[in-house]
């Protein structure tokens, strides 16, 4: 008699979630403006940009960012989409390429006043462009400033990881695997850009 074949059940985590759902107000504008923002920079051929249209990140940032105002919902859009377009493109690289890739977005974000090379990847000026709009939100020593771009070195990094994982075939056990997935799911950025306009200078930097 043949074996029962082997199912898994995955349980509905949001049935008895206890928070209501909140979308923020400015949503629809936020995603309006978001969207075109990132197309603008020809990210995808027309296949992928049919991929990035069936995705919303921008729904994400606005329930993620819902209490806070219309300007953080814009860069939380902005930054979802960062996300995905460095994704989508350190996903077909190697170690070594996606190491290239992460060195333009990290120094687009470190020195967004430089103008970036002709013929560069448009990750970097998608980043400086998103980058010099933050900076501008805030004082130009704010903390938060400091806080995020550490975040986001340590998300960079471990998007390198996987990618040499990949290239190489190297598969980690689940708690290996979880140690780099809590850097590369790019939740410290995105914590960042919310929270540390409000966390004391010594915590942020911590």
């Amino acid at each position: 008699m043949a074996a029962p074949p082997l199912t898994f059940t995955l349980p509905d985590l949001l049935a008895k979630f206890p928070w209501k759902r909140n979308l923020s107000e400015y949503y629809p504008e936020c995603k309006a403006e978001s969207s075109a923002w990132t197309e603008s920079f020809h990210p995808f051929d027309e296949e992928g940009l049919r991929g990035f249209n069936l995705c919303d990140f921008n729904l994400l940032a606005s329930l993620a960012y819902s209490p806070r105002e219309r300007e953080i919902i814009r860069f939380g859009c902005d930054l979802m989409n960062i996300f995905y377009v460095f994704d989508e493109y350190t996903d077909i690289a190697d170690g070594d390429g996606a190491d290239k890739i992460r060195d333009i977005i990290m120094d687009a974000f470190r020195n967004p006043h430089k103008p970036r090379p002709e013929g560069e990847l448009l990750v970097g000026e998608m980043a400086r462009d998103f980058w010099i709009r933050v900076s501008g939100y805030v004082s130009h020593d704010a903390h938060c400033l400091t806080h995020f771009i550490r975040d986001f070195d340590t998300y960079t990094a471990a998007v390198v990881r996987e990618a040499d994982d990949r290239a190489k075939r190297v598969y980690r056990t689940f708690k290996d695997y979880l140690s780099i997935r809590r850097d590369s799911s790019g939740c410290l950025p995105s914590f960042a850009l919310f929270v540390s306009l409000t966390i004391p200078a010594r915590r942020a930097l911590a």
